[in-house]
């Protein structure tokens, strides 16, 4: 807006339509300065209108023109997958989770799944990746995809690859719970089993710094 004696800016918006305009802001003026105003707080994939009109003591200009805008939407995104092995006698269950900035409901979906394999989806951004092979389904599967939808088409997904082998997972054999007062040490032994008599290595996840 081009002005050489306002001193106020009256900032309008409508939304959805350009026919429920209302003042959202004034914006001090002069001739020799330039006003700015910052919407915030927009829904997502949501149309607006804006128009401004000058202001002085005396009068009001005419409106501008109406400016329209269209905010955009925010992808999904969902859990990694990480690849994985198991034998053709065991049930391997994955949690998936998925999120949506914008809160727009997701579904999740699989791509390239085996015929053993089953994808469930609970709602909420919850779901759960089933494997259930048999002695028939050995060997690799690469290329795996799951992917997350929110309800205006945008998609994010996870690659994931994994091996039906005759190796059975190692067992670590069950421990009691360890209790011990401060400054106390304790020492634990935690043993493992391998039915095919293979080395395993551990792995500890989620420790306390004094563990």
């Amino acid at each position: 807006v081009n002005s050489n004696n306002e001193q106020t800016f009256e900032v309008q918006k409508s939304v959805g339509t350009n026919t429920n305009f209302s003042t959202i802001a004034t914006v001090p003026g002069s001739a020799l300065t330039k006003g700015g105003y910052k919407d915030t707080g927009l829904f997502a994939h949501t149309n607006y209108f804006y128009r401004v009109r000058a202001r002085n003591a005396g009068d009001t200009s005419a409106y501008s023109n109406e400016v329209p805008v269209s905010t955009t939407n925010t992808n999904p995104v969902i859990s990694p997958l990480a690849a994985f092995a198991l034998r053709f006698d065991e049930t391997k269950v994955f949690p998936l989770t998925a999120s949506d900035a914008d809160g727009d409901g997701v579904f999740f979906e699989g791509v390239n799944l085996p015929e053993f394999v089953s994808l469930f989806d609970y709602g909420n951004g919850e779901a759960e990746l089933f494997i259930e092979p048999t002695e028939a389904n050995l060997g690799s599967y690469q290329n795996l995809e799951i992917r997350v939808i929110d309800g205006f088409g945008r998609i994010a997904s996870t690659i994931f690859s994994f091996d039906v082998n005759s190796n059975h997972s190692p067992v670590i054999n069950p421990f009691s719970p360890i209790t011990l007062k401060e400054t106390y040490v304790v020492k634990a032994a935690i043993t493992s089993t391998d039915e095919d008599g293979d080395n395993v290595t551990w792995e500890l996840t989620n420790l306390p710094a004094f563990v």
